[in-house]
């Protein structure tokens, strides 16, 4: 019989998903599942057991109740056809899993964090405890990018509502990091975190003009200005809008300070004495 592992000290005081072999659930960016290997897994076919656990995932230790998960997934169905499919999904996840993959108490479905390590739950810890670099390390994209879930317009609602809930959850975390970087370290240290956020959310021209300003801080107001006209032809292109008022009057200070600086430099260079 095998011996359990001999933990260090060290590795006694890590959360227990630190060092115990888990299968991965990423739903932030596309939907995942890989096994404890790292390894995509396979046999999950119906898209609605996708959908169970990412609504189980997002529910946490609360969990979801059978009647909410097939009120999102299967609203035309009577209550017969449902529970019996709800049992169906949730056989083809045991199978692909373990038994252990969720959690069952009365009425109430969880999932099993022993055995599951959900990525949304990472970024809520984070966001929850204010560690806004490892929420926005945790944030690879929108919410279940590409999942399309056929006559479940309730849970397209709700996924939805989820997706913009996590991306300004991750837009808040990235322009905090920019702030308390900037009131650290300067522009040097704004920038970065200034230019994430600005990719992030490209459409939000406040924080294009706070990544303008951060690269004109650093004697940069080429790229700022540049910068500034992707960030219009961005608008235009995708939405059918100009920049607000704000933004064109950051941009043509900008444009003035450049000019200013170019024609110092100028004079500067005309007025050195040339060779004797």
């Amino acid at each position: 019989m095998e011996s359990p592992p001999v933990l260090s000290r060290a590795a006694a005081t890590l959360p227990l998903r630190a060092w115990v072999r888990m299968h991965t659930l990423r739903l932030l960016g596309g939907f995942a599942l890989l096994d404890p290997h790292g390894n995509p897994v396979h046999g999950l076919a119906p898209r609605r057991a996708e959908a169970v656990l990412a609504l189980l995932a997002l529910a946490g230790d609360l969990g979801c109740t059978r009647d909410r998960l097939i009120g999102l997934l299967w609203p035309e169905s009577d209550e017969s056809h449902a529970r019996h499919n709800l049992r169906n999904v949730l056989h083809a996840i045991h199978v692909a899993v373990g038994p252990d993959a969720v959690l069952v108490s009365g009425d109430t479905l969880k999932l099993n964090p022993a055995v599951i390590d959900a990525d949304v739950q990472r970024f809520a810890e984070s966001i929850a405890s204010a560690q806004w670099e490892e929420a926005a390390h945790a944030y690879r994209g929108p919410l279940l990018d590409g999942l399309h879930v056929d006559d479940a317009r309730e849970f397209d609602r709700w996924m939805e509502k989820e997706r913009a809930r996590l991306y300004r959850e991750c837009a808040d975390a990235m322009e905090t990091l920019a702030q308390q970087a900037e009131g650290q370290s300067g522009p040097h240290g704004g920038a970065a975190w200034w230019a994430r956020a600005a990719d992030h959310d490209p459409y939000n021209s406040r924080l294009a003009i706070r990544l303008m300003r951060s690269l004109a801080a650093l004697g940069d107001r080429a790229n700022a200005l540049l910068h500034a006209e992707a960030h219009r032809k961005r608008l235009w292109r995708d939405l059918q809008i100009a920049p607000d008022a704000r933004f064109e009057e950051e941009v043509e200070r900008l444009r003035v300070e450049q000019d200013v600086g170019h024609a110092g430099a100028e004079r500067a260079r005309t007025s050195r004495p040339g060779p004797a």
